[in-house]
């Protein structure tokens, strides 16, 4: 209902959110990319979100560039229950070794609107789970 709002149109969603945990003195993911990148394979005009369920700040936060290629990473800060939107599809975003006293949980999840859902364009498989990046599959329509 609140990604909808603001939204101009309709769009599937990733059935399946990542828990992402960022433990203390660790990071969360390996390396800083862009999800369509080769290996991560998502399709274009994603768009990603980010629901902290403890505070995000400083280098347990998720770093991540203003714009495609302009390498100005900040850390994208937010309080519990408070929702990012960014776009991981093209700029590139990655952890920090989280040198905070406290661990960083959030759901992290993608959404894609219809205009831009070409399952028979697009056969490539999630990096980590392998799966289709299709309705049913990575994707579930909202009702």
């Amino acid at each position: 209902e609140v990604i909808q709002k603001n939204i101009d149109e309709k769009f599937i969603y990733q059935a399946k959110p990542t828990l992402r945990i960022h433990f203390v003195n660790n990071w969360a993911t390996p390396e800083f990319h862009c999800d369509s990148q080769p290996g991560y394979n998502h399709p274009e005009g994603e768009i990603n979100f980010i629901l902290p369920l403890t505070r995000c700040f400083k280098t347990n936060a998720v770093w991540s560039e203003t714009e495609p290629n302009k390498s100005d990473f900040y850390p994208m800060e937010a309080n519990y229950g408070e929702l990012i939107q960014f776009n991981g599809n093209k700029c590139r975003h990655g952890n920090k070794i989280n040198n905070e006293e406290s661990t960083r949980v959030s759901f992290d999840f993608r959404i894609l609107p219809m205009s831009l859902y070409t399952p028979e364009k697009y056969t490539f498989k999630s990096g980590t789970k392998k799966l289709e990046f299709k309705i049913g599959s990575y994707y579930n329509v909202l009702d």
